[in-house]
């Protein structure tokens, strides 16, 4: 599995784990949402859980569990900031941008 962190991302997430102070994993999942779309959770975490994937990236260690691994294959994470506020963008080539209902899908 393979999952690219922009510098500004892996930069961020740096400065994140420094300010808990602890050696800290970042954990990456995907749960559907809504009718097409799926949205993406980010949190830290201290150790894989059984079935996990570890990915080392940028000088970070990913976890992602066995489900989310499928989904998350090829996307590229980035720190984005803009006038409305900052966070993580997932580019995820994996997931269609639009469906039926005429709503857009996440990424």
């Amino acid at each position: 599995m393979v999952i690219t962190l922009t510098e500004r991302a892996s930069g961020r997430l740096r400065e994140i784990i420094a300010e808990k102070g602890e050696l800290l994993a970042v954990r990456i999942a995907v749960t559907r949402s809504g009718c097409c779309g799926y949205a993406y959770h980010m949190s830290l975490d201290r150790s894989p859980r059984p079935g996990d994937e570890v990915v080392e990236q940028g000088g970070m260690r990913l976890l992602v569990d066995a489900e989310s691994a499928e989904l998350l294959d090829g996307a590229e994470i980035d720190f984005v900031e803009h006038p409305q506020g900052s966070g993580f963008a997932i580019h995820n080539p994996n997931v269609r941008s639009s469906c039926g209902c005429g709503g857009h899908g996440h990424h």
